[in-house]
């Protein structure tokens, strides 16, 4: 691919990311009170049957690892996860999503779905989403991003 084709590739991914992004955030702003950082937080916890460690945690979002425990801290006040010490690692500290952070994710998940079908599936074919989808695979890091949740 030409140096600029490269470009355009990058600068088409990255809008596409702006727009979705923003109207992901608006909407769950709107319903739920929640930052797209904020779900995508959750979104990694609810996956987990146990505690996960922080640092772990913080490796499996796209926010810097200082961001995720303000996002954590937030999140706790909130009652949606709590935070222990580890019980095998006194330096670390492990999160886990409570029942009241369970049925706000399950809430935001909805709103999240209803703006990924304006933003996403309104425009593209099946095809055009599997290819999308397959970008973490091919150019995105090893488990640095959750597996997708079916919309």
């Amino acid at each position: 691919m030409p140096r600029s084709g490269i470009l355009q590739a990058w600068w088409g991914l990255s809008q596409a990311h702006h727009h979705i992004s923003d109207h992901m955030d608006r909407a769950l702003t709107k319903t739920h009170g929640l930052s797209i950082s904020w779900f995508e937080v959750l979104e990694v916890l609810a996956r987990q049957s146990e505690p996960i460690r922080v640092s772990d945690l913080s490796q499996q979002v796209t926010l810097s690892p200082s961001r995720t425990c303000r996002v954590l801290h937030a999140l706790e006040e909130r009652g949606v996860v709590t935070r222990t010490s580890s019980p095998t690692d006194a330096r670390s500290t492990e999160v886990l999503l409570t029942d009241k952070g369970g049925e706000l994710h399950a809430q935001a998940l909805a709103a999240v779905q209803d703006a990924l079908a304006q933003t996403v599936l309104s425009r593209l074919s099946a095809e055009e989403i599997a290819g999308m989808a397959a970008l973490r695979g091919l150019i995105g890091p090893a488990g640095a991003a959750p597996a997708a949740t079916a919309v």
